[in-house]
């Protein structure tokens, strides 16, 4: 199996009666059976020109043997998942690695691929792409194949305050009211925490509050 624009020398032995064996290279003819998709020179170096596969012949003294080659299309570029959201710590994010290749076809090649990332204290990256959020700030992730890269970056985001509304309550005795939580991120993003925190009153005798925030 060869790439596309690439070259191999092929080999042969001829063995004799005697059971000695001897390098007939030069000695064989050589044939293609496409020519459009690799040729052979009288050498036997083959030449992969267009992707496909042919059966390469040779033949020496009436006798024969073949080989099939393979040609695969370049691969011309890689392309990796384009929209990343903001990460939360200790979220994980799976990237994938997609490659187009001369043919215009694509491939998987996520799991192929070698998965790096600038700063590890930001967050990891496995072998097979999957991201795990460390600690707040942003870095690259780069994905390498067979020469080519791709960079992805990447923001994680930590909890800076909590803010609860309303900031005041006045209840009148056996009524009941929600209180809400809103936590703000480090990009100034903001998510509810109704259900998410720890409730507590400082005198149980004058309220309680439930577990949902209700007072």
């Amino acid at each position: 199996t060869r790439a596309m624009s690439s070259s191999q020398q092929l080999n042969v032995s001829g063995e004799y009666g005697d059971d000695s064996v001897e390098a007939v290279d030069s000695l064989v003819t050589w044939q293609s059976s496409d020519p459009s998709i690799a040729t052979i020179s009288t050498s036997g170096s083959v030449l992969a020109i267009s992707a496909g596969t042919i059966t390469v012949t040779v033949s020496l003294q009436g006798l024969s043997d073949a080989i099939q080659v393979t040609v695969l299309p370049n691969l011309d570029s890689l392309s990796s998942t384009e929209v990343i959201p903001n990460l939360k710590i200790f979220d994980t994010f799976q990237l994938t690695l997609t490659g187009t290749y001369s043919d215009a076809s694509t491939q998987n090649l996520t799991s192929l691929a070698t998965w790096s990332v600038v700063d590890a204290s930001i967050l990891s990256v496995s072998s097979a792409g999957l991201v795990s959020a460390l600690s707040a700030g942003t870095t690259l992730v780069t994905a390498a194949y067979e020469g080519l890269t791709v960079e992805r970056s990447i923001s994680v985001k930590a909890l800076a305050d909590l803010s609860i509304s309303p900031t005041s309550l006045t209840l009148a005795i056996a009524s009941s009211e929600q209180l809400r939580v809103t936590g703000r991120y480090t990009d100034n993003s903001t998510e509810s925490f109704d259900s998410a925190v720890t409730w507590q009153t400082a005198d149980v005798n004058v309220v309680s509050i439930s577990n949902s925030g209700v007072g």
